[in-house]
């Protein structure tokens, strides 16, 4: 799969809050960016709707 934003390759597919529900997703590695997401309709149904502002262009600090 290739990042619309960055031409990237390497990506990460998960299951949890990265995509701003609970649900699959899959990440570019490169730049953060959500390529698709699966949202889980039982999991989400019990979750009130918010809007929860995450910056995903920002990459964690690495250890040395």
């Amino acid at each position: 799969m290739k990042c619309p934003k960055c031409g990237g390759t390497e990506t990460h597919a998960g299951y949890g809050l990265a995509a701003g529900g609970l649900g699959g997703y899959v990440m570019c590695l490169d730049c953060d960016e959500v390529l698709e997401r699966y949202p889980d309709p039982d999991a989400n149904e019990k979750i009130p709707e918010r809007n929860v502002g995450v910056d995903l262009g920002r990459k964690l600090p690495q250890e040395s």
